[in-house]
């Protein structure tokens, strides 16, 4: 209750002395507001450490964004490898410089791999044309000991891999196939001590002289390491009688020999593509286009060859830029015209086909957020440039 205003003259000293009252009141006041205050700073402390923390690293931010970006995240999906830079990084190819870890490279794929949802990678690990001499003939990778390092944070991260090779630059050339052997034994014996899904060979012949040699080359990585190969289109489409004359005897005897003994048509090999799935662990197509509705006509084709072998496979779809790829193979343009229905499109591929492939990391990056990987910005939500 309030009092009533007192008129009374009041000296120093009956004032000093009213006030007592109200600084023992204080005190006790300043003392309960000490104890509150230390009883709420104690209850933050308790939840900070008991309640459970979100396991978002300082470079690997949430990933908000739209619905169509939120349904891409979750598919199923890999991705192809060749590099993070377009050439050579202090006077060694820039894919060298990835295999170590140089300047945190690696980590820098593993963080934008988790960011993205990829649940596995297509990595180069070299050629027989570059990498064999004094490497792959001793049983060893580029940067050895850093690249088995970094093979091992892709394990610990739950990240699949297989290493992706080819045999010449010139996709034709076929000459020193027989050295895959020692690919596929480096591979083997660096499967002891770190988990390799496979071998994956990219060499797209187009001339029907060098099939007979690509069938041979990559059953004798597959006879040693589990080894997967990408198809192309024009593989699809060969026939028998279009390719069967261009291989060796041996190779024709055991086509038609294998047809003769197959009563069941759909289990002969119609087409060359049916040779080729069915000579390794398993096959990539290369459903290259702009177009969404012709990148899923080439990708249904090649699923109807391998769904008749009871094989696995996946489409791979292009978002590289530039002179190469040309515009009428890559999806980089529809991207930046949408990038929401690009994400939408690779998440209904995911679905269709349970994987898919993105080609590759370095172009693709560059498409999300506008810098090569080498210039590594981090990730986040998708751009469009």
């Amino acid at each position: 209750m309030v009092q009533p205003a007192s008129y009374t003259l009041e000296t120093p000293l009956t004032q000093s002395s009213k006030n007592v009252p109200k600084r023992k009141n204080c005190l006790k006041l300043t003392i309960i507001i000490s104890a509150v205050s230390v009883s709420i700073l104690t209850l933050i402390i308790v939840l900070c450490v008991t309640l459970p923390k979100k396991s978002v690293q300082p470079d690997q931010p949430e990933q908000p964004g739209s619905p169509q970006f939120k349904s891409y995240l979750s598919a199923k999906k890999s991705l192809y490898v060749w590099s993070h830079a377009s050439s050579y990084i202090d006077s060694e190819p820039a894919w060298y410089r990835l295999s170590m870890n140089y300047n945190g490279a690696f980590d820098d794929l593993i963080t934008f791999c988790k960011f993205h949802g990829f649940s596995k990678l297509y990595l180069f690990a070299g050629s027989v044309e570059w990498e064999w001499n004094g490497i792959f003939q001793n049983k060893k990778f580029i940067h050895h000991s850093e690249f088995i390092q970094q093979l091992q944070k892709l394990q610990q991260n739950n990240i699949e891999v297989e290493l992706a090779f080819y045999l010449n630059d010139d996709p034709n050339d076929m000459s020193g196939y027989e050295k895959v052997v020692d690919i596929a034994n480096t591979v083997l014996e660096a499967s002891k001590t770190v988990t390799i899904k496979a071998i994956h060979f990219d060499q797209e012949c187009s001339n029907k002289g060098s099939y007979d040699k690509l069938i041979k080359m990559l059953r004798l990585s597959n006879a040693i390491y589990p080894t997967t190969s990408t198809v192309k289109p024009l593989w699809v489409r060969q026939t028998k009688a279009d390719v069967i004359t261009s291989l060796s005897p041996e190779l024709q005897l055991e086509w038609n020999t294998h047809d003769t003994n197959q009563a069941d048509p759909n289990k002969q090999y119609t087409y060359f593509v049916d040779l080729l799935i069915n000579s390794v662990s398993g096959s990539d197509m290369m459903s290259y286009s702009n177009v969404t509705d012709t990148i899923k006509t080439l990708s249904n084709n090649y699923f109807k060859r391998v769904n008749q072998f009871g094989l696995n496979g996946n489409p791979i779809v292009e978002t590289g830029f530039g002179a190469s790829p040309p515009e009428e193979e890559t999806l980089h343009y529809e991207y930046v015209k949408d990038n929401n229905k690009f994400f939408a499109f690779i998440a209904e591929m995911a679905q269709t086909y349970k994987n898919i492939v993105i080609h590759d990391y370095r172009q693709y990056y560059l498409s999300l957020y506008c810098k090569n990987p080498v210039e590594w910005q981090g990730v986040g939500v998708p751009k469009v440039c």
